[in-house]
């Protein structure tokens, strides 16, 4: 069973150096997008000597809750399906994640579980159901790359559009008079009502999932032949998190050999008092560790905030084996 690592990086090249090498044997192969606006040469330089790990050549730019993640993994899809094993599973991870659990039994995981995709979809509205309008139905312009330097602005002829919060918009809106690439979409998409392409039910979920290369084959090539459902989400908040769950539920309409289990990724969004998603750190330990079997890996990790932390894991597996 050969696992396609796809990796998502914008920096901390050691700590991705890290994660390979922690999960790095002869069922692997890492395909690593850098983001657009981050010096790929800096990574490049530290896998000069691995020959199972490739740096995807179309890059796009990660802003925070845009589509560009969701391009940047498809891209990546695209060339594990050109360059690599057909019988496997593809496996989304950031640069920040680590694993829960040693090789020996990432690589059992999958090999007694091939027919499944592991990946959390439930309806929108369940997922999300404070703000699964504004995800969906509202437009988000960004005025940059900054995470946080966007807006939402819900259609011209709707009911939101008299909300209070609109003051909140129109203030920003002025305050950006010199932004013409905010402006050029802004007016072309004043008037339209946003409108679901083909019907489709739209599903969330967790980013981050493992596939089989047969099903992310399938993707491929919905998303190459309904281009309309990635221009839906050009102006969507968080797309990464609604777009493959909601391909993955059309596809499982008329495809019975697609079965789906959750995400074999740990998250903490619960704790409270604290930057979310939680970063953890050596205290952290033993909840990493009391996860349950169907927990694989778990983020976000900070090498520069705690390193101590993947000490305790490695030396855990190290004791393991």
């Amino acid at each position: 069973m050969h696992k396609n690592y796809i990796i998502l990086v914008h920096n901390n090249p050691d700590q991705l150096v890290r994660l390979v090498n922690k999960l790095n044997d002869k069922y692997s192969s890492f395909f690593i997008h850098v983001d657009k606006t981050s010096d790929i040469s800096v990574f490049i330089s530290k896998f000069s000597t691995y020959s199972n790990v490739k740096f995807i050549t179309k890059r796009e730019i990660g802003t925070w809750g845009g589509i560009g993640i969701v391009k940047a993994t498809l891209n990546a899809i695209g060339e594990i399906l050109e360059n690599s094993e057909n019988d496997g599973h593809l496996i989304l991870l950031s640069g920040q994640d680590y694993p829960l659990k040693n090789n020996e039994y990432i690589n059992h995981f999958f090999s007694t579980n091939k027919e499944f995709d592991f990946i959390d979809i439930s309806p929108i509205k369940e997922v999300f159901p404070k703000e699964w309008k504004k995800r969906v139905l509202f437009y988000k312009y960004d005025f940059s790359n900054k995470k946080g330097n966007y807006i939402l602005v819900p259609p011209l002829f709707s009911k939101e559009i008299l909300d209070l919060n609109s003051i909140k918009i129109i203030v920003k809106i002025f305050l950006n008079l010199k932004n013409f690439t905010f402006y050029k979409a802004f007016f072309k998409n004043l008037t339209k009502k946003r409108a679901i392409p083909k019907n489709l039910t739209l599903m969330a979920g967790g980013q981050w999932w493992s596939i089989s290369t047969v099903t992310a084959k399938k993707i491929y090539e919905f998303s190459r032949q309904n281009n309309e459902l990635l221009e839906y989400f050009e102006y969507s908040i968080l797309p990464d998190e609604v777009y493959f769950q909601t391909v993955i539920n059309h596809l499982k309409r008329s495809d019975v050999s697609i079965k789906t289990k959750s995400m074999v990724t740990y998250v903490n969004w619960e704790r409270k008092d604290c930057m979310l998603p939680v970063t953890f750190v050596s205290s952290d330990f033993e909840e990493l560790t009391s996860q349950d079997e169907t927990k694989l890996f778990a983020r976000k990790f900070d090498f520069k905030l705690d390193n101590e932390i993947f000490n305790l894991i490695d030396k855990l597996h190290n004791e393991n084996n």
